[in-house]
């Protein structure tokens, strides 16, 4: 089993780096873009300084979320069929 794990390490490694590394800064970049323009909308409409705070951080979280799962997309896709190590990582039919 450790075999294993120090084998595929290496992979794991490609894909963990590219994916934090893009997913904090597509994190933060939508986010930021998703506060904005829902915080902008609801100042404009007269809505509570509290309602708007709330409403705005639980949609940047989710935009947040978003952007993390498209970077770790991003990063398994940016990975299959490259050889690490003398190791690939591919996607296999099943027949």
């Amino acid at each position: 089993m450790w075999s294993l794990m120090k084998k595929s390490m290496r992979i794991s490694w490609a894909i963990y780096w590219k994916s934090a590394l893009i997913g904090i800064i597509a994190g933060a970049v939508l986010g930021g873009i998703a506060g904005f323009i829902i915080g902008f909308a609801m100042a404009a409409s007269g809505s509570s300084t509290e309602s708007i705070v709330q409403v705005t951080s639980i949609s940047g979280g989710i935009a947040g979320l978003v952007g993390g799962f498209l970077a770790l997309n991003w990063a398994i896709a940016f990975t299959l069929g490259k050889t690490i190590a003398g190791k690939r990582l591919a996607l296999v039919e099943e027949l």
